[in-house]
């Protein structure tokens, strides 16, 4: 979690992913009837892997909360739809 990061190529992936991400949110909340929250989460912890990736090398204790975060925001995903799936979906 705490090595340097992987370089542009990675962070440019993660962050296309988060826009991608956002950008069905965003067609699901304005033009359907409403956006999933699971989207909203999902683009969030993709845009923070991809800044961690952006990061220069010296940075590996803020790359390495970035990651940190991202995980956390993922397990916490995976358990509110394993344990309260109404709630979310």
């Amino acid at each position: 979690m705490f090595r340097e990061p992987d370089g542009w190529v990675w962070g440019v992936f993660w962050l296309s992913l988060a826009f991608i991400c956002l950008g069905m949110y965003a067609n699901y909340q304005f033009l359907q009837d409403g956006g999933s929250v699971i989207l909203l989460i999902v683009s969030v912890m993709f845009g923070l892997f991809g800044l961690a990736e952006l990061l220069p090398p010296e940075r590996r204790y803020v790359t390495g909360l970035f990651r940190v975060v991202s995980t956390v925001m993922a397990i916490a995903l995976l358990a509110l739809l394993v344990f309260l799936p109404d709630l979310i979906l």
